[in-house]
């Protein structure tokens, strides 16, 4: 499976303004991206739970900020990691009884149960396509399977199985 391929965005008349943000230090407003470049890291989501509303709104606002800045005429340097560890996923971890190196896994496995590839997680995650494998790996190990279409075969039973089937098969 492949990711969704970018959206075509047509070009209309005109240009944005440049955005501006506040500059602490000067007490003034500041031009965000003075060079012909424009660089962005953003944060991006801990992955100690189900997707959110918050993670889309992580997303909706730098996919803005870029558009302003194409816009305006720059070319845009973006890197968005997916953050391994923070609060959000130590204390779920804690809360519920687990360890946040195989929270972490699982949710890694949600993502590539949407369809990403081992590169696009990597560049999500800001770390290497080897590292994303053998994490990849270790869910696989751990969850009796194979690999990638054994864990998208685990999770699709449920959606083609009545829902009193698919509970039973998780009781031994």
């Amino acid at each position: 499976m492949e990711p969704w391929p970018a959206v075509s965005v047509p070009e209309l008349p005109g240009r944005a303004p440049e955005t501006q943000i506040w500059d602490t230090a000067s007490g003034t407003k500041a031009v965000a991206a003075p060079d012909r470049l424009a660089r962005l890291y953003a944060c991006g989501i801990t992955p100690y739970d189900a997707t959110h509303m918050g993670h889309a709104a992580t997303y909706v606002a730098w996919d803005l900020l870029i558009r302003a800045w194409h816009d305006v005429g720059h070319d845009v340097a973006y890197v968005q990691n997916v953050t391994d560890v923070d609060d959000p996923l130590l204390e779920r971890a804690a809360r519920d009884g687990e360890d946040w190196r195989e929270l972490a896994e699982r949710e890694i496995a949600l993502l590539q149960l949407k369809g990403l590839r081992h590169r696009a997680i990597a560049e999500l995650r800001n770390t290497s396509e080897r590292t994303v494998r053998q994490q990849a790996l270790a869910v696989y190990r751990k969850s009796g399977l194979e690999g990638r279409n054994d864990l998208a075969a685990f999770f699709l039973e449920d959606l083609l199985l009545p829902a009193e089937e698919a509970a039973a098969s998780y009781v031994e």
